[in-house]
């Protein structure tokens, strides 16, 4: 089994798309843990921030590129099109943050921030059973269970990054009352 998935992963990741979309991907959960853990508004959480963004741009321009799962649009293409548009909203806040100092519009920067970085782990377990649980994914009913899975880890760590989410939004949003 794991012979196959390494087969499969190399064969996946050759040619420049599959090279970039890796590379972009280890850039993007290193940046996103860095920033989502270091302290906030300083020059080293924009420049991480901006190594976030530029890698998951490029991160999600090579997943629409690639058909070679199942040959054509799949939960993978959704999940990229869902990314690219967390990260645009992300990113409209903090431009609107920065001309108007609205404590709202940085808290939703974060919390946008925060679901786009749950997405990128979420892509990496899906990847991972894809490719390391093949008979989760492949034969008759295999996207039923695949969905059903990934239903189940997204539900069970959707709560905790819930928490996380409002609890930093409030210390944004009670930062601007005290």
């Amino acid at each position: 089994m794991l012979e196959s998935a390494i087969s499969y992963f190399t064969s996946w990741t050759s040619g420049v798309i599959g090279q970039s979309h890796l590379l972009a991907a280890l850039i993007a959960l290193a940046a996103g843990a860095w920033v989502l853990w270091a302290r906030k508004g300083t020059r080293v959480h924009v420049a991480w921030g901006y190594a976030y963004l530029g890698s998951m741009v490029v991160l999600n321009g090579t997943a629409l590129a690639k058909y070679d799962l199942t040959g054509g649009f799949n939960a993978f293409h959704a999940g990229a099109l869902g990314s690219s548009l967390t990260l645009a909203g992300a990113f409209l806040a903090a431009m609107v943050y920065r001309r108007t100092r609205d404590r709202r519009a940085i808290a939703a920067h974060g919390q946008l921030m925060i679901w786009s970085y749950f997405g990128l782990v979420m892509a990496l377990v899906a990847e991972v059973f894809t490719r390391a649980v093949p008979f989760m994914l492949h034969g008759e009913g295999g996207w039923g269970r695949f969905s059903i899975a990934l239903t189940a880890l997204m539900i069970a760590t959707a709560i905790p990054t819930y928490l996380y989410a409002r609890r930093e939004r409030a210390k944004v949003i009670g930062f601007a009352r005290g």
